[in-house]
């Protein structure tokens, strides 16, 4: 390879200058022009000059290209930063020029050597945001066959510290800037990271203007550094300004009444504003499944300080919505369902609920009404229709309900009251009856959890009550008492603990006197696995599990996550339903797998009830949350 002593840029070929390419350029430009002169007679004087002009141009383009191999056009350029690492390498990096440009094809020698001049400002200014104001730089340019070499050693040196923080507030008592200056990004000894101290101050003004600042703004902000003593002052006052309150508020007309959706806000005018109220708001729209899409738009009137609101929502293309699925658990066997949801009966946002589930030992038919009251996110009236026919272990039964009540359901509390009336016929071994029975209920779940579908802790409780009075409607007097309690906790990051404790009460004159449906039984896929569904309960003259007065049940479980959808699980449960406490609870152990699903989990377990000769074993199948 020969290199041209001109310009020094290699020459694989021929050992040409960018002059001599010219030149050549030139003359291959004439011969064409003659050409064109001695081949175009029929064309005018004016355009064989321009087209002669257009060849040379061409010639001079194409000749001057092939002319200049590639590796004469664009010089190889490594470059090297050793001693840096994490966030203080990528800084370098962005700021370093030489390291930007290293791919650039128009870099020319004097190029490279001058960002290799400013090498050390470059990485002295990208080192500084971070605490690093002194750092030892060794630069080397080497100069190679191709191009060239740079290598740059950095020693950052001892990083500033953050030696004194001041945040001061005009009201500096307030729980929301005691709060936001607890959690400043810088604390005294830090190193004194520019980056974290600018996001510091965002965060201060983000909570001014969260709690109604929205004017809020630093009258003081100091970062004072002594590089001699690598130290660093930080001190910052913030001025709220006047306190912004909810002006109007707007809704534009949809397909729901302005005065439900009024009942969705949780603030009103004159309120002091708080923008986590409004997305409060857009999440309240978009969980009604009556809009497709929600906006709440807020611009501030600086000279009333106000916030005026203006709601648009976009209503759902379809307000019917139907699914179909199919199943198995142990405790029904194979089942098939359907359900309707109309998600929009009207303009008062009454909805409509319709199911039909079939199975091997338990089928269902249901209708439901809802009509939102009051806080219409939380509080709503319900009418249901219902028909089940039921059979298990020589017990059959077939009911008809019609219930109305009240629901209320809070972020954490829930509660509901009802009125049912119930018309049951069944057969219970070698007894049979039928209850017309009018009876008043009340039901309350506390749940507190990191993840409803998959916690890896939480707790709940739960509470019920129902009753009747005969004579009033009823064919039967009874007042039946419920509650349970689960509880999951996780010692280790991949090991889960669950706890589940149930207990339930029946008072009435004589068991015989209440339907299989409102009876105690145990046994089955959430109760006392190892046996059957409803296995556990007094037993009449012929054998037959009848149920009875009382329930007690509990278990723990342990399970070790797998990966992100598996688990393994070990259990012990325990628990019966009996006439008296007396009789001795039965047992069941077992182990089991997990699978981990968007919609809660799928639970596979083999269970031995161990209060039986042989120890006989049982699968166990079962769907849902844990909680």
């Amino acid at each position: 390879m020969l290199r041209c002593f001109s310009c020094g840029l290699a020459w694989p070929f021929f050992p040409v200058t960018a002059f001599t390419t010219i030149c050549l350029a030139v003359w291959a430009a004439a011969t064409v022009q003659k050409l064109i002169r001695r081949f175009s007679f029929a064309h005018p004087p004016a355009t064989r000059h321009y087209l002669a002009m257009k060849f040379i141009a061409a010639a001079f383009l194409f000749l001057t290209v092939l002319g200049v191999p590639s590796s004469a056009l664009a010089l190889t350029l490594a470059v090297r930063v050793e001693g840096v690492r994490g966030d203080l390498r990528q800084n370098v990096l962005s700021e370093l020029a030489i390291y930007r440009h290293r791919q650039n094809l128009l870099l020319r020698q004097a190029d490279v050597r001058r960002l290799h001049r400013r090498a050390r400002a470059d990485i002295v200014t990208a080192l500084a945001p971070l605490g690093y104001f002194s750092p030892q730089v060794t630069a080397a340019l080497r100069q190679e066959q191709d191009g060239f070499s740079a290598d740059y050693h950095i020693i950052p040196g001892q990083p500033t510290r953050v030696r004194a923080l001041i945040l001061e507030c005009a009201d500096a008592q307030a729980a929301w800037f005691r709060e936001a200056a607890a959690l400043f990004s810088l604390k005294p000894g830090d190193i004194a990271d520019q980056g974290r101290y600018e996001d510091g101050k965002k965060r201060l003004l983000r909570a001014a203007n969260r709690q109604g600042f929205l004017d809020a703004k630093f009258s003081t902000h100091q970062f004072a550094v002594n590089k001699k003593e690598r130290t660093a002052d930080i001190r910052l006052r913030l001025e709220p300004g006047p306190l912004y309150h909810f002006a109007d508020i707007d809704f534009a007309p949809t397909v729901i009444r302005p005065s439900l959706l009024r009942g969705y806000l949780n603030f009103q005018p004159g309120d002091p504003y708080r923008a986590d109220k409004l997305a409060d708001l857009q999440r309240a729209l978009y969980a009604t499944g009556y809009f497709a899409r929600a906006r709440v738009d807020a611009k501030p009137d600086n000279s009333a300080f106000t916030v005026p609101v203006f709601v648009s929502a976009e209503p759902q293309r379809a307000w019917n919505h139907y699914s179909f699925g199919a199943g198995y658990a142990t405790d029904t066997g194979m089942r098939g369902r359907v359900d309707w949801f109309n998600r929009r009966w009207n303009d008062r946002g009454h909805t409509v609920h319709g199911s039909a589930q079939v199975s091997e030992n338990e089928n269902t038919l249901g209708l439901g009404y809802k009509i939102p009251v009051g806080d219409p996110d939380n509080d709503q009236y319900a009418v249901a229709a219902a028909y089940a026919d039921q059979s298990w272990d020589h017990t059959e039964t077939r009911l008809e309900s019609l219930t109305v009540g009240r629901d209320h359901g809070g972020k954490l509390f829930r509660y509901g009251e009802s009125l049912e009336l119930r018309h049951e016929r069944y057969s219970v071994g070698v007894t049979s009856g039928e209850k017309l029975l009018l009876m008043p209920g009340f039901t309350a779940s506390l749940v507190d959890a990191d993840n409803l579908l998959q916690p890896t802790k939480g707790a709940q409780i739960t509470a019920s009550a129902l009753g009747a009075w005969q004579g009033l409607v009823s064919d039967s007097s009874f007042l039946k008492l419920s509650g349970g309690a689960k509880l999951i906790v996780s010692p280790l990051k991949t090991v889960r603990l669950v706890g589940r404790a149930g207990i339930g009460v029946i008072i009435a004159s004589a068991i015989d006197d209440l339907p299989p449906s409102l009876r105690f039984y145990a046994g089955g896929d959430n109760s006392v696995r190892g046996y059957g569904y409803k296995d556990l309960g007094p037993k009449d003259e012929s054998g037959v599990v009848v149920g009875g007065r009382y329930l007690l049940d509990g278990g723990v479980e342990v399970e070790k996550l797998i990966g992100q959808y598996w688990g393994l699980a070990a259990f012990w449960d325990m628990g019966n339903a009996m006439d008296d406490f007396s009789v001795r609870l039965k047992q069941g152990v077992g182990v089991g797998l997990r699978l981990r699903l968007p919609f809660g989990q799928v639970r596979l377990d083999v269970a031995s009830a161990i209060e039986e000769d042989g120890w006989p074993l049982r699968l166990h199948l079962s769907v849902g949350s844990d909680l």
